[in-house]
């Protein structure tokens, strides 16, 4: 059970990674997320809940 998606980005990498380095900052992805919560497992390790 697994699901791998893959797809070419046309720009220098420099400037993808500054719109994708912040993970918990979706805005890049406008009319596919409609919100993003972080949650805080018991045991402190980061994670976030996506809704659509």
């Amino acid at each position: 059970m697994g699901c791998y998606n893959s797809c070419l980005v046309n720009a220098p990498v420099d400037r993808v990674w500054s719109a994708l380095r912040n993970f918990h900052d979706l805005s890049w992805a406008g009319g596919v997320v409609q919100s993003v919560e972080r949650i805080i497992k018991p045991c402190s390790t980061p994670s976030r809940n996506i809704s659509q």
